[in-house]
């Protein structure tokens, strides 16, 4: 932004189109998930705190998550006049998400309009059609984002997309990833934290950053994309500090510590789950692990530091899916892990892919049969996306399956654009939905979920999980 000048305001937003996990590599819809849980925008809150310690005075506004509609963006676009109007989008909303920028441009023209997210190399340019958008950002947004307040040169910011003279430039990509304790602390203080809440005790809910990267190699998964397969983690001091920030001055006590792995290095965990366990901090917390990343020791340690719950992706009951997907794992490995989460006093929260393009109505049984059989305390069923940029978009192709399923403007994984070789998108559907009948409409289940009832507030967000599970298997 080295022609205009120096930015005073910036309004950042999730726009009124949906509710969705827009935070790096996950981008579904909270409606299609069995659990509804509406996440505080954290990417939108580090990109705050960035702008704030540049003296720039900012705005953040969850619309979707606030139950506000356009009428709301174009009033605080009036009454604020941004100097920077910074939009966090999905692949699935990109093309309705960019309305505010038309609203933004009717306002001021010179404001500098930003669009944040993830999108496939050959579609960034693409972006600018419209004449509105001036810089996209898809990795390190911070840095990224940093930089431009500072008047660096586009051309010089890595990572970037950007409008000169009419015509539309990209930059590299950023060869050296910024180091997670080089950011800021999110700026928590401009969220209404009360609109997000645990669904199991209607508490605050924080989410937290803890760690990038993944080493796996899942053919279906964003994470090596928008993270890297480098393995980056929090420092305990920087982490507990902020749980601590978290815990005193907004009221948060219930957590999720995002990391694509939180398991990954073992021995950070353990020195992680020591420290915060003699910190005295009443933190509530929950983590992602791979199924071959958690064993009863450490199970226990994190037990102990305050963890209730751990989500893992056991993606398949086929051994074939499994290995076709590279996950590296096997069922055996998925049952010792859901095993030990028990033994713990950890519930495990299970999530499933079916329809994968090879798959027919066998590998669909053989996996709901799995999570039957399992019977974790969460599970989730969704359907595969052919990312562009991902192993899996190569076999979509492959299969001549890209016309209907790869379409990843308009999927999600809340429903299926097209089928498999060997099923419709309508049969996947229906299977999702007997799925669920299956797993939650049976008496042994609603006499457990009964059973750990002790009070009425507990017992109405019960009725209310069981609505929405309704919704979503009918």
């Amino acid at each position: 932004m080295k022609d205009r000048k120096p930015a005073e305001t910036a309004l950042l937003i999730y726009p009124p189109t949906g509710i969705y996990d827009r935070f790096e590599r996950c981008q579904s819809p909270v409606a299609s998930e069995s659990v509804n849980i509406v996440r505080p925008p954290l990417d939108l809150a580090y990109l705050a705190a960035v702008l704030e310690r540049h003296g720039i005075r900012v705005l953040i506004r969850d619309y979707p998550a606030a139950g506000k509609g356009w009428k709301d963006v174009e009033k605080d676009i009036r009454l604020f006049s941004p100097d920077i109007l910074l939009v966090s989008a999905t692949l699935f909303t990109c093309g309705c998400d960019c309305r505010a920028f038309s609203v933004a441009k009717r306002h001021n023209k010179d404001t500098v309009c930003v669009l944040k997210g993830f999108f496939p190399d050959e579609g960034r340019q693409a972006l600018f059609a419209t004449g509105e958008i001036d810089f996209v950002l898809w990795e390190e947004a911070e840095s990224a984002l940093e930089e431009m307040v500072k008047g660096t040169l586009p051309q010089d910011i890595p990572g970037v997309a950007f409008r000169e003279r009419g015509a539309v430039s990209v930059t590299s990509p950023n060869p050296n990833p910024q180091e997670l304790d080089s950011l800021p602390f999110p700026a928590r203080h401009l969220l209404d934290n009360g609109l997000y809440r645990m669904p199991d005790n209607g508490r605050k809910m924080g989410v937290v950053l803890a760690g990038k990267g993944c080493f796996g190699e899942c053919v279906f998964c964003l994470a090596p994309l928008v993270n890297g397969r480098r393995l980056r983690l929090r420092g305990h001091v920087s982490l507990i500090e902020e749980l601590r920030e978290c815990v005193y001055r907004h009221g948060i006590r219930d957590f999720w510590l995002r990391a694509d792995n939180f398991t990954a290095d073992r021995e950070w965990v353990m020195r992680f789950c020591a420290e915060l366990s003699g910190s005295g901090l009443p933190a509530r917390w929950a983590v992602n692990s791979r199924a071959d990343c958690l064993d009863r020791e450490l199970g226990m340690a994190m037990k102990r530091a305050g963890c209730f719950a751990v989500g893992i992706g056991a993606e398949s009951g086929s051994e074939d899916t499994l290995r076709m997907i590279k996950k590296n794992i096997t069922k055996e490995q998925v049952r010792r892990a859901v095993n030990t989460c028990k033994e713990c006093g950890l519930q495990a929260y299970l999530f499933f892919i079916i329809g994968f393009p090879w798959e027919t109505r066998k590998h669909i049984t053989e996996t709901v049969d799995f999570a039957c059989e399992l019977k974790g305390d969460v599970v989730n069923f969704s359907f595969p996306v052919p990312f562009r940029g991902t192993p899996l978009s190569g076999i979509y192709e492959s299969l001549g399956l890209r016309e209907d399923n790869a379409r990843c403007d308009v999927n999600n994984y809340g429903l299926p654009r097209g089928g498999t070789a060997y099923l419709s998108a309508a049969e996947l559907i229906q299977a999702e939905k007997a799925a669920y009948r299956k797993l939650f409409f049976n008496p042994e289940y609603i006499l457990g979920r009964l059973s750990r009832i002790g009070s009425p507030q507990e017992l109405l967000r019960h009725i209310r999980a069981a609505w929405h599970l309704l919704k979503i298997s009918v």
